[in-house]
């Protein structure tokens, strides 16, 4: 994959893997020479994507050299965004020919690329497998793991990203959640394939586990997290050595999982999902009165993509062989018995091959007993159990000579783009609503108010109503979507009802609380959140806007008067200007002029705040050079992170936040009010310059009709919803006739079309 700079957001974010991998990869070769950095957030993602180009480098010539698109991909918006860096170019297309016809691949990357300084992947743990590949296909360059974190919750960075691969550490960030450590006493390794790690009681938690602050260099302990979503005391099931320290920060080297006996990429199968899946293939093989009698599996990263392989021993009792599609259905149930990290991975990322039942032959198991129970392993024999993972070369090769037969998966397991959960009947598995912003949640439950009816009617007769074109978003749906009387019955009772009291409760009974910010100019919207929500708790996890990620509120669960922030000082770097105001009524009739040498020299570092003082926050974003894989843009807590790429200095965010007190030795923020802002309904931030500016626009529509504007002023209308801004105008008109009602409709379309692009809200222009 090539540096996400060269490609187009529309080709990133396909959920064709097919159509983005070609489109990536063609404006790669399209901007050969203005690519430095080549990665994928796996090292097995990498390899992925150079065997694409071995596979298809032939039609991505032929692509640049005509500066037209190969036909296979169909997505309009790829096509458009790819139209615009394609163009014929005979002379590129031959470079590219001539390095990839040669007979070795040998630096395909430095040849094609030139001026690549580094490969952006994790090797670490399982992915140090893929070391030589990419040193084949990269030259040798640089191998950079930059960041730790799993779908759980981001953990750490790594302060040393130019280290050798197999000296990668990684700090933790004790903002991102609650780290504790569970010590591993482990007499060999090999105990890994025949045994997987009991859950912690709550004897072992008192006990064993131990905190950040206590651990010791060189041991091996298994992250124990509590994270701001909602987990506590997660077992992420990652093993981490302590390698040192870092001034009194401890690092850590990844050494493998612990109680994850299947994984490939992101996905992580423990022995409990195993057995679950195997058990649900029991209907299939009944009618043949056959049934597994013992089993064990392996992750094959032989293959690109690497994929499960089953061991199975059979006993059937009826004469009749089974047949081969009833076996391939055992491989298709399997996978969709598993969840849906390992199904997007099939399915949408094609990071995981079809999965692979190898039937071996009677009495497999029994020789895998005795193996493991030999002198050379010296298992006690009164302790085995067959292992459920297979790591340790010998056994694979002895159930790989005993194979008969093999048998794939014939198609992807069934997967819905957003869904960690499944609707079964009327009971959705929603434990948690809300949106970014209060005013969001609040547009969602008046478009439910006015759309129910329609709703309802689809869920009944399980079609989706035509107002729905989006050839994606049908098909995404209609995966899930299925006739369901029962449930349109109860979402009819529910919503025809006189009060939409604590609705939300009514419909998903599960939801625990609302996810919302709802601090300064949101905070008007809370008795609206109480009255759908049933007075559920409002939730602030994060403070963030568009230019970068700031904190974390660490007690989610207090009041929403009481919410506030620990800034992360690793994702910018914070100062502050001190607020000397007499009255807030200022706020409405002057604006900070932008920092100046003096005001610089006020500036206090976030070391230096001071309890009760208000403070406009300045910020200073990382360099543009500084790239994140898209993959982590998923992260909990790094959602908002892409925007460290604009490389701000010392600037001027418009928020003014006053330090409530400590956590530890941390300041704690509470968001006051916007300084610099006139106005603003959602993420929207419209200061004065930018106003005047767009007023200036609309007067163009004036000129024509001899009119003018004489003077203006504007406010946030909140009092709707959605909320949207009014702009009060006094006209001058020298012409007799009335100025049209379309002029000035035209003109606040004009002025809208003058803001940011972060404003999507329409203007109101009420002229006096």
């Amino acid at each position: 994959m090539c540096c996400p700079t060269e490609s187009p957001i529309e080709a990133i974010l396909c959920l064709d893997s097919y159509q983005s991998m070609y489109s990536q990869m063609l404006c790669g070769l399209c901007q050969n020479r203005e690519v430095v950095r080549v990665g994928s957030l796996f090292a097995s993602a990498f390899i992925r994507a150079m065997r694409f180009l071995e596979d298809h480098w032939s039609q991505l010539c032929n692509d640049i050299r005509t500066g037209t698109i190969n036909n296979k991909i169909t997505d309009p918006k790829v096509i458009e965004a790819v139209m615009k860096i394609l163009k014929p170019d005979s002379e590129l297309a031959d470079f590219i020919e001539a390095e990839c016809s040669k007979d070795s691949w040998e630096g395909i990357v430095t040849r094609l690329w030139p001026n690549t300084k580094y490969v952006d992947v994790v090797v670490t743990g399982a992915m140090s497998q893929y070391i030589p590949m990419l040193d084949y296909y990269s030259n040798s360059l640089p191998l950079v793991s930059t960041v730790y974190g799993s779908s759980e919750c981001s953990f750490g960075i790594n302060l040393n990203p130019l280290c050798k691969p197999s000296e990668v550490s990684y700090m933790l960030i004790p903002t991102m959640g609650y780290f504790e450590f569970l010590p591993m006493n482990r007499s060999n390794e090999f105990i890994d394939s025949i045994s997987i790690s009991t859950p912690l009681n709550e004897k072992d938690e008192q006990q064993l586990v131990v905190d950040l602050v206590d651990v010791k260099i060189g041991q091996e302990y298994e992250l124990v997290v509590t994270t701001y979503s909602g987990l506590y005391r997660y077992r992420v099931g990652d093993v981490l050595r302590v390698a040192g320290y870092k001034n009194n920060t401890p690092q850590f080297n990844f050494i493998r999982r612990e109680n994850v006996i299947l994984s490939i990429d992101f996905d992580k199968t423990n022995e409990f999902d195993l057995q679950k899946a195997v058990n649900n293939v029991a209907n299939n093989l009944m009618p043949f009165d056959a049934r597994v009698v013992d089993y064990t599996s392996y992750a094959d990263i032989a293959t690109i993509p690497g994929h499960y392989v089953l061991f199975w021993e059979l006993r059937a009792n009826a004469s009749p062989p089974i047949p081969h599609s009833v076996l391939e259905d055992c491989c298709l149930t399997i996978e969709e018995s598993f969840d849906s990290v390992y199904c997007q991975g099939r399915t949408s990322d094609k990071s995981i091959g079809p999965l692979e039942i190898r039937i071996v032959e009677a009495g497999t198991f029994d020789k895998l007993m005795d193996y493991c129970s030999s002198s050379l392993l010296g298992a006690s024999i009164n302790q085995y159990k067959t292992p459920r993972c297979v790591k340790f070369a010998p056994l694979v090769e002895l159930l790989n000579a005993r194979v008969v037969s093999s048998y794939f998966s014939p198609v992807c397991p069934k997967w819905v783009p957003g869904m960690s959960g499944t609707c079964i009947g009327a009971k959705l598995k929603l434990v948690q609503a809300g949106s970014v912003l209060a005013s969001s949640f609040i547009r969602a439950m008046r478009f439910l108010e006015d759309h129910w009816s329609l709703l309802r009617n689809d869920i009944r007769t399980g079609t989706i109503n035509n107002k729905t074109t989006d050839p994606s978003v049908r098909e995404a749906v209609m995966k899930s979507l299925k006739p369901d009387s029962e449930l349109a019955d109860f979402i009819e009772a529910e919503c025809s009802k006189n009060s939409w009291e604590g609705i939300i409760t009514r419909l998903w009974p599960n939801t625990k609380y609302v996810d919302v910010v709802v601090t300064g100019a949101m905070s008007q919207y809370i008795p609206m959140l109480d009255y759908y929500c049933n007075s559920l708790p409002l939730v602030s996890t994060t403070y963030a806007s568009s230019e970068c990620f700031f904190g974390i509120n660490l007690s989610p669960l207090c009041k929403p008067s009481e919410v506030s922030y620990t800034l992360i000082p690793t994702v910018g770097y914070f100062e502050f200007l001190p607020i000397h105001r007499s009255n807030e009524f200022i706020d409405s009739i002057s604006i900070p002029t932008p920092l100046n040498e003096k005001d610089e020299q006020q500036l206090v570092d976030l070391v230096d705040v001071k309890i009760g003082q208000e403070y406009e926050l300045i910020v200073t974003t990382y360099s543009g050079n500084f790239q994140l894989p898209i993959e982590m843009f998923f992260f909990p807590c790094l959602l908002m992170l892409g925007s460290i790429l604009s490389g701000l200095y010392r600037y001027r965010v418009g928020d003014v936040l006053r330090v409530a007190g400590y956590k530890n030795n941390a300041p704690q923020f509470n968001f006051i009010r916007r300084e610099n802002v006139i106005l603003s309904i959602d993420l929207d931030k419209t200061n004065e310059f930018e106003l005047q500016n767009a007023v200036n626009n609309a007067a163009n529509n004036l000129m024509l009709l001899d009119a003018r504007v004489v003077d203006y002023t504007s406010y946030a209308d909140t009092a709707t919803i959605p909320g949207h801004y009014v702009l009060f105008w006094e006209l001058s008109v020298n012409g007799s006739a009335p100025i049209p009602p379309s002029v000035l409709e035209d003109c606040c379309l004009t002025i809208e079309e003058s803001l940011n692009s972060v404003c999507q809200f329409s203007a109101e222009c009420s002229s006096k």
